[in-house]
């Protein structure tokens, strides 16, 4: 099956060079890389340098693809992607390194926690001409986006209201804020209410 180049590919004919930082939640998009033609793996960022050779071994990567700093990454050589995995409260410094690196940025949801945070990631991307992506993985799951359809076509009717229950949820201490079932998962159902 013939895939649509993505827009590196579209200038150079070569596969987009990613770079994963946190390796906590990052590991899906080194699989993701490491088993796309349209991707190619420049390397993984963690400042937890045990963490990360163990990721390494794992995925059976080069000594030259680790990096416990973005900087130290960037000087071994060209990414056009950055893909941002790190604790939430660093996304806006991660964010903009990214964006005056030259990348453009894939960040973990929730992007921020305030306003400001994102009006800063805003201008930045338009300062830096960058694009900046949530992961809303939710929104493609097959079930979601069935629920879209029939809502569209108008055969379940109109939606008046929407209630969301967790069943699921991990302690706002381990996640490091307040508001860890809104951030964590309600922003997953408050996209998919507005998408």
């Amino acid at each position: 099956a013939n895939r649509k180049p993505n827009m590196a590919q579209r200038k150079t004919g070569l596969p987009t060079r990613v770079l994963v930082m946190g390796l906590g939640r990052g590991n899906a998009f080194v699989n993701a890389a490491l088993n796309s033609r349209e991707l190619e793996l420049a390397g993984i960022i963690d400042l937890d340098a045990e963490r990360l050779k163990r990721v390494a071994a794992d995925w059976q990567l080069r000594p030259e693809q680790l990096f416990t700093s973005l900087a130290q990454a960037r000087s071994a050589g060209p990414a056009d992607l950055l893909v941002i995995a790190t604790p939430t409260h660093l996304h806006a410094d991660h964010v903009v390194a990214g964006f005056q690196a030259g990348m453009h940025v894939l960040c973990e949801k929730p992007l921020v926690t305030t306003r400001l945070q994102a009006h800063r990631l805003s201008t930045a991307a338009r300062r830096y001409r960058r694009r900046l992506a949530v992961v809303q993985n939710m929104r493609f799951n097959p079930l979601a986006r069935r629920c879209r359809e029939l809502l569209a076509e108008g055969a379940i009717g109109r939606l008046n209201s929407l209630e969301i229950n967790f069943h699921r949820w991990r302690p706002a201490l381990k996640l490091g804020h307040p508001h860890a079932v809104l951030f964590n998962h309600g922003v997953h159902h408050i996209d998919l209410a507005r998408s």
